[in-house]
């Protein structure tokens, strides 16, 4: 847990979240985890709640960092919070269209609603009722850029996110879990003083 707090606010450092003209994103959805496997029916979404802080990292506004944490409620699989940084590529088309590609590394933590059982190779142990993994989390966006205030710009969106899971079950690595969100994010105006 502590080189996942190292590794969240190194980023937050790094990309100078501190004193630096931030926005905030929030989002809302359902989740599932799927496996790859023969027969699978979709179903069993689960709510997803996501929120997290951006900036802007080039002059266009095009490219940006967001650290973000995620609650996954999941009755069958056990509740999940997850810590992410996202490096996203969001050009505006047709004026304020804003196009969205995303991908970064996050860490999660899976908390199962009942007693594992872990086999050892002979007899079945008792398990860890929470499990730490990582991810690598990837999103595909749409949104509309535009929606301006007087102290700042709306982006509303809708997106697929897809996080694979590494270390989830020894069989299935990476572990697919799919999400489809819609959110909005909010960035300031740069106030000007004299």
């Amino acid at each position: 847990m502590r080189l996942i707090s190292f590794i969240f606010f190194a980023n937050a450092v790094i990309f100078n979240f501190g004193y630096a003209q931030v926005g905030w994103d929030l989002a809302v959805g359902g989740q599932q985890y799927y496996a790859p496997i023969k027969n699978v029916s979709v179903g069993h979404w689960q709510p997803q709640v996501m929120g997290g802080v951006n900036r802007f990292i080039n002059t266009g506004n095009t490219m940006s960092v967001t650290l973000r944490m995620t609650y996954n409620r999941n009755k069958y699989q056990g509740d999940a919070l997850s810590w992410q940084t996202l490096f996203q590529y969001t050009p505006i088309v047709a004026n304020h269209l804003e196009l969205g590609v995303g991908m970064g590394l996050g860490y999660q933590l899976a908390f199962y609603p009942s007693q594992s059982q872990k086999w050892d190779g002979t007899n079945w142990t008792e398990g860890k009722s929470v499990k730490g993994v990582w991810q690598i989390p990837l999103q595909l966006s749409l949104g509309y850029r535009g929606l301006e205030v007087t102290r700042g710009t709306f982006t509303p969106y809708i997106a697929y996110n897809t996080n694979f899971l590494f270390r989830y079950s020894p069989d299935l690595t990476p572990l697919p879990s799919a999400a489809f969100m819609m959110g909005v994010k909010f960035k300031p105006t740069l106030s000007n003083k004299n």
